[in-house]
């Protein structure tokens, strides 16, 4: 390995920001593993410095190719990638299927599962424990915050009184919000790492808005450096199992 890419997201929209361990990736990386190759960091700002990281990521490009419409069409293509990754995941799929190209062949006519966490755990099999395609084994359609539309997101948001400024709780409430109005899920299921502080506020939020307006059940599982599956298997087949009961009274 020649080098390792870590750029510190400060923001990715206007008046929002991303964790504190995005802000500091690059040295909990340089001082947190021995030994690592040269770090290529660059700063991600939108909200406050968004030429100044369009002018970062050419001064980044301009390491690996001097040629200046070279680096403006690698960056157009960059920009086409992700647009077409993110239409791909409005289609239903989560981040595991289309970057390993396959399909969710599990049948859909059982119940709908909205899953709502910060994308970072959800899709990382090993601290996830595989939470997503357990679910589809169990028979649940899985919906996820990348399959909605920004625009259904920010509606969902709007509900509150206060505007969120962390991009991933917004995400989170906006799109428990916004399913809850659409009232088109049988459950909702909240994940939150342990100890992270924002997480313990809108996930608190969430849950007593959906209890007090009894629009679906909710299960709340917080994920931390254990690695033993069965205590959430068992509770992913007790609260599917429920979600049909309750479908079928």
């Amino acid at each position: 390995m020649d080098c390792i890419f870590a750029p510190r997201v400060v923001s990715v929209e206007q008046n929002k920001f991303l964790c504190p361990k995005f802000l500091g990736l690059p040295e909990i990386a340089r001082f947190g593993v021995p030994d690592l190759p040269p770090l290529l960091d660059v700063e991600i700002n939108v909200h406050e410095q968004y030429q100044k990281t369009c002018r970062d990521l050419k001064r980044l490009a301009a390491s690996f190719e001097k040629r200046p419409r070279i680096i403006e069409e690698a960056l157009r293509s960059a920009e086409l990638a992700q647009e077409n990754y993110e239409a791909a995941l409005r289609l239903g799929k989560t981040p595991q299927d289309v970057l390993s190209g396959t399909e969710d062949k599990h049948r859909k006519e059982s119940v709908r599962v909205a899953v709502l966490g910060h994308a970072y755990n959800l899709n990382d099999k090993f601290i996830s424990m595989n939470l997503l395609s357990k679910l589809r084994e169990f028979g649940a359609e899985v919906i996820t915050s990348e399959m909605l539309k920004a625009e259904e997101i920010e509606q969902g948001a709007a509900i509150t009184e206060k505007e969120i400024y962390w991009t991933f709780g917004k995400e989170l409430m906006g799109s428990a919000f916004h399913l809850m109005e659409e009232g088109k899920i049988n459950g909702i299921i909240l994940v939150a790492a342990f100890g992270c502080g924002p997480d313990s506020l809108v996930c608190e939020m969430v849950e007593r808005i959906y209890r007090r307006g009894k629009k679906a059940p909710v299960l709340m599982l917080t994920i931390d450096e254990h690695t033993g599956e069965a205590g959430v298997v068992t509770r992913l087949e007790a609260f599917i199992d429920m979600l049909r009961w309750r479908e079928a009274v």
